[in-house]
């Protein structure tokens, strides 16, 4: 690896932090009025920002870097209401029956 590579290696990877601080710094400042906001929702708001801060960046790009930084929305769980305590009941239809019963379990 020559000294000419190493260095720029080193430049493009100062540039990629300063660019991931600044899209997590805008991020945060969107998230404080929308925090429910999604990635994204976000990236098309952010493309005007990044076109005049000469970035690009792509939407999976933006998930990896909301990840890592912990800027992901959680996604709420949908629970399924399968019975609704207290609308109605059937009625009991063998308590007026009387006589006597044999039966010791169920199915019987």
């Amino acid at each position: 690896m020559t000294r000419q590579a190493v260095y720029q290696h080193r430049r493009r990877q100062q540039e990629r932090t300063a660019q991931e601080a600044a899209i997590c710094t805008w991020v945060r400042r969107k998230r404080q009025k929308h925090p429910r906001m999604g990635t994204r929702k976000l990236w098309q708001e952010i493309q005007g920002w990044l076109a005049q801060q000469g970035i690009r960046y792509g939407r999976d790009r933006l998930f990896e870097l909301l990840r890592r930084a912990g800027l992901l929305v959680e996604q709420s769980r949908r629970s399924r209401r399968t019975t609704f305590a207290g609308m109605w009941r059937c009625p009991n239809l063998v308590a007026g029956l009387g006589g006597h019963s044999t039966q010791s379990g169920l199915g019987q």
